[in-house]
């Protein structure tokens, strides 16, 4: 109807606390996903072979429960993901896990019960990075959000 005006009188409040609530809460949210995404495509890059995997390419597992493929999960921290296998009991020399071996290379000297040793040199499986990669790209894809910026962490 031409010549009618219509007015509508509101009054606005911000509640600050709610909105720090929400932006926490986005915060979480975003790095779950981004943690949930890395990690599904590292597991899915470890497939199972009967040979040794070529040279950087990811290693190979054996039988359905892999401990390498099942002991990779993420952990949030405060706008911080991190992603990567769990140090297994038995696995580790010198701070370094055997996960960490496959991923980087690297030597590990073994010491028998008879004082015996033996130098193992461990080609480089890389699985991680790569798993980053996809994992960032195809968060981006799904969700549009662009604000990720992926840091590396040691040995990568």
């Amino acid at each position: 109807m031409p010549g009618l005006n219509l007015y509508a009188k509101f009054r606005m409040q911000m509640n600050p606390a709610a909105v720090l609530s929400q932006g926490k809460r986005f915060a979480s949210d975003f790095t779950k996903g981004v943690g949930a995404y890395v990690m599904t495509a590292a597991r899915s890059s470890l497939r199972p072979g009967k040979k040794p995997a070529e040279p950087g390419r990811p290693p190979h597992t054996h039988g359905r429960q892999s401990p390498l493929k099942h002991g990779i999960f993420f952990a949030t921290e405060p706008n911080t993901v991190i992603v990567g296998p769990v140090a297994l009991a038995g696995h580790t020399y010198q701070g370094v896990t055997g996960a960490r071996l496959l991923n980087d290379g690297g030597i590990r000297i073994v010491r028998w019960p008879g004082g015996r040793t033996k130098t193992q040199r461990y080609r480089a499986f890389p699985y991680m990075a790569p798993a980053l990669k996809k994992g960032v790209a195809d968060y981006i894809r799904k969700t549009g959000n662009t604000s990720v910026r992926p840091i590396a962490g040691p040995g990568s």
